[in-house]
């Protein structure tokens, strides 16, 4: 999959997988300020994230990132229209700012009306052509991270930050099943299928 995604949805998603952190309390904070790189206006509803923390940047371009551990990692930004951008940074305990602006460039050449994620996949009922009405669960443990339920195609999708999910499909008259997926890489997309037979 290509390292950037246009999508038709309101605000897209970013996010990113602290590489070798060095453990820290988790209780750091990181703001910054996005704006397009080429005009140089701010750019409001970009979601940027590092580790398992996220937000989305304000009207004035601004975000602030909570609970973070010290160590370097990879800030990662994505708006609908334009590239993934990714900053390498290093987090102190207490508060950090990043040193520059962090510039976003628009993209060019994807198909519109994808939305953002990075898991996705088919929903398929033995029996039936049509998949719709299937609701669809993403869990990171025990707790619901997300939920969706599938149109007539069976397609359903998620964003979520690094780490290890369980999708579950269900819908009345036919057999809950789940996958597991692991989101490693935040700018490809984990696919999973899963059938559903009759009760």
């Amino acid at each position: 999959m290509r390292n950037c995604v246009a999508v038709a949805v309101i605000a897209a998603v970013a996010a990113a997988v602290l590489a070798g952190c060095g453990g820290g309390g988790g209780g750091a904070t990181l703001s910054g300020r996005v704006i397009d790189g080429g005009t140089g206006e701010v750019l409001q509803g970009v979601r940027v994230a590092l580790g398992a923390s996220s937000a989305f940047s304000g009207t004035d371009g601004r975000f602030t990132l909570a609970g973070l551990s010290t160590g370097s990692g990879l800030l990662t930004a994505q708006l609908v229209g334009y590239e993934i951008t990714t900053v390498p940074v290093t987090i102190h305990a207490g508060a950090n700012a990043l040193p520059d602006d962090v510039k976003m460039a628009p993209v060019s050449g994807n198909p519109p009306g994808e939305p953002p994620r990075t898991i996705q996949g088919t929903i398929t009922l033995i029996g039936e052509s049509n998949a719709s009405g299937v609701t669809v669960t993403l869990l990171a443990g025990a707790a619901q991270v997300d939920q969706m339920t599938t149109a007539s195609d069976g397609k359903y999708y998620f964003w979520a930050p690094g780490g290890a999910y369980t999708v579950r499909a269900a819908k009345a008259g036919f057999v809950t099943q789940e996958g597991q997926v692991t989101v490693a890489d935040l700018t490809k997309v984990v696919t999973l299928g899963l059938t559903l037979p009759r009760q």
